[in-house]
């Protein structure tokens, strides 16, 4: 796919339980019809570190590790991370429909006086 215009940050404990779901949700980011970039931040002490493994062998993940379990702490390190320019958030048990960002892309370029665009 082409150079990521989007990068999706998705906070997570990575623990055992969230596996699937995470996954799920990753697997539902890089089906958009468009390039998007993720940032895992993995928070907390809870993770499966077999888990997190997988995640950082991965090229369209950027994994950060934060000791602290704090989704705020979390969501800022990954705005930090953001080098698009666009950018939004995704729970670690969601997962976005088909063609989401492609859309939310979209909008964005053909109304670029907007600052943010919630759905």
């Amino acid at each position: 796919m082409n150079t990521p215009a989007i990068t999706v940050i998705v906070a997570t404990i990575a623990s055992p339980e969230k596996s699937s779901s995470l996954l799920c949700a990753i697997a539902a980011i890089r089906d958009q019809g468009v390039a998007c970039r993720i940032v895992g931040v993995v928070n907390g002490d809870k993770r499966d570190n077999d888990l997190v493994a997988l995640l950082k062998q991965s090229d369209d993940i950027d994994v950060l590790e934060l000791e602290d379990g704090n989704l705020v702490k979390a969501l800022t390190a990954g705005v930090e991370a953001v080098q698009t320019e666009y950018f939004c958030v995704l729970d670690d048990d969601d997962v976005f429909t088909p063609g989401a960002c492609r859309k939310r892309l979209e909008y964005m370029e053909a109304h670029p006086a907007a600052d943010v665009l919630v759905t």
